[in-house]
């Protein structure tokens, strides 16, 4: 019989009132709810749009907000990488702009001339290698790791050894970012960087980019000097710039000079000796003596406007009608470094978007793959604690509901009174008691603080209580024995309130971090929460969000299995 009569349903201050408890319940589940969407959106984010304040990712639905993480993930999260290489202004990530309409006619040339000219190619550099802003694992990296960890067996100590590397761990795995546009971040010789360079030439074209030292004149040196001034930078150097993208990088020795001074400064200790020749030949490693006449750069972009020249035989006319934009001088044509990268991203937008979805994820599930143990503590765990859940707390509690004892009420309160000492007040001393019987780092010292709970003991008393007596008296007849009595009578008909006493010890052993990192300081014996936690430490929020996540599965998928049986639970004592 519903509480509620159909016909007193129809009153006005009655439909108000319900309307107003759906209301209340709509709220609630919006309030229980939120936080769990906005971890979801915050597990899919990177260093560019974690400030984002929407449920959902942007680059998801938006190309130009896609553009803005791939340009970040191409260029390592450094943006002055990102500004040189494509020649862009910009003064974050967040407000990176979509290269200007540029003729397809001069982007194919370029294309060819990268295809043609084997130096150029060699000058590529590989994004997706490091993340040191969002603090996650990129494709490139993730991969290269992966190749290495087959190559070797997953031996890090024999791949140190044959290497003479000393990295520190599969976890720990960094490369360091190529920028062939300053000399003092090159790579080192030696095997590593030759599989690395080996690596690279395999990866395909969009998550490679070229490098501007051009480019980085512009947008990083002269910047770093001048700051955003371009009038200061006009009187310097005596000329009339619109921008600092307008900015040439001569071949030679401007006049003397302003200009002549920032470009000598560039060439002798900036420009890596890859770039720079001295009459014509190669440059040594000490251009301090070198007469500035004697010095030339050979830059990518130098040999393009060759390329271009060869083939309209010096014809600029001829050649602006073939690219699509006037030509006044080659020396004038500027390489469509940012419209080249971005028909690159385009043709491979959706497994770009992929890989942003899924990579702080890859990240959590690779770093637990590679802790097994920690999967295999935490089953082993979790595993003990409900069956021993499950074993001592109904023996005690049937004790109390059947034979009840003149002091039941004393050793329930005395029960109940360990509920109002928090976990953290007993940590010590059980970590103390422990010690002295030498049970740390063991599987013992996990489940026996925890072996008899309270609550739980209170709990199935009151379930107990509510059983028929008759039951017992007519199997007491029947000639069962008490353990036939408790385990085929008892513990049958209390599978509901049993399934919420396995519930909440799986939730407890499961979710137990500081008191398992406390006891098990040993890493052979750290459970899932600890390596997590380790995890979380080296992190961005990105990875954080993915990794509560994935930690909350295990739970999720538990409930979801014994849902009907902790509703039974939950509803028949109240019945009864």
């Amino acid at each position: 019989m519903p509480i509620l009569s159909p016909i007193g349903r129809r009153a006005p201050r009655t439909r108000a009132l319900v309307a107003g408890m759906y209301v209340l319940l709509a709220a609630g589940a919006v309030t229980m709810a939120w936080p769990l969407l906005e971890m979801c959106g915050g597990s899919l984010r990177g260093a560019s749009d974690q400030r984002e304040r929407t449920l959902v990712p942007a680059y998801l639905e938006d190309d130009a907000a896609l553009w803005r993480r791939y340009v970040e993930a191409l260029a390592n999260e450094s943006l002055d990488l990102a500004v040189a290489n494509l020649d862009a202004d910009a003064i974050s990530f967040e407000r990176f702009p979509e290269p200007d309409a540029t003729p397809a006619a001069l982007v194919d040339a370029w294309e060819a001339f990268l295809a043609g000219d084997g130096a150029a190619a060699r000058l590529q550099g590989l994004g997706f290698i490091r993340a040191e802003v969002s603090r996650t694992v990129p494709l490139a990296m993730r991969t290269f790791r992966e190749e290495l960890s087959a190559r070797f067996g997953g031996d890090f100590a024999r791949l140190n050894r044959e290497w003479g590397t000393d990295l520190s761990g599969w976890s720990g795995f960094h490369l360091q970012v190529e920028d062939r546009n300053s000399r003092r971040n090159a790579l080192p010789p030696g095997p590593f960087s030759d599989a690395f360079l080996e690596f690279k030439a395999r990866q395909p074209a969009w998550m490679c980019f070229d490098f501007s030292l051009e480019g980085f004149y512009r947008r990083v040196f002269l910047r770093s000097r001048y700051g955003r001034d371009l009038a200061a930078l006009n009187r310097a150097h005596g000329t009339e710039h619109a921008s600092f993208g307008a900015v040439p990088l001569p071949r030679r020795a401007p006049a003397p000079g302003g200009a002549r001074a920032d470009w000598e400064l560039f060439v002798r200790e900036i420009a890596p000796p890859a770039f720079v020749r001295v009459d014509g030949a190669a440059a040594p490693g000490d251009l301090s003596a070198v007469e500035a006449a004697r010095l030339s750069l050979d830059t990518v972009e130098g040999r393009f406007r060759d390329h271009l020249r060869a083939r309209f035989n010096g014809d600029a006319a001829a050649a602006g009608a073939a690219l699509g934009q006037p030509v006044v001088s080659f020396e004038a044509v500027r390489a469509p470094l940012a419209a080249a990268q971005h028909r690159r991203f385009a043709a491979a937008a959706p497994a770009i978007r992929r890989e942003f979805a899924v990579r702080n994820f890859r990240t959590v599930v690779d770093h637990v793959a590679r802790h097994g143990r920690g999967l295999r503590n935490t089953a082993i765990y979790c595993a003990l604690a409900v069956l021993c859940a499950l074993i001592v707390n109904p023996l005690a509690a049937y004790a109390l509901s059947r034979y009840r004892p003149r002091a039941t009420y004393a050793i329930l309160l005395f029960l109940m009174l360990t509920m109002a000492f928090p976990a953290m007040v007993t940590q010590i001393p059980a970590f103390l008691m422990l010690r002295d019987l030498g049970l740390l780092n063991t599987f013992a010292a996990l489940i026996l603080p925890g072996l008899a709970n309270g609550y739980s003991i209170f709990l199935l008393k009151g379930f107990f209580d509510s059983l028929p007596r008759e039951l017992y008296e007519s199997a007491e007849l029947d000639g069962a024995g008490e353990w036939t009595i408790f385990w085929t009578l008892t513990m049958s008909l209390s599978r509901p309130i049993l399934a919420v006493i396995a519930l909440h010890a799986f939730t407890a052993a499961y979710s137990n971090f500081m008191f398992a990192l406390l006891i098990c300081q040993d890493e052979r014996m750290w459970t899932l929460m600890v390596w997590l936690y380790q995890l979380q430490n080296r992190s961005g929020m990105g990875v954080i969000h993915a990794s509560l996540l994935v930690a909350a599965v295990p739970t999720l998928l538990v409930f979801l299995f014994c849902q009907r049986i902790i509703l039974r639970g939950i509803v028949i004592p109240v019945e009864k």
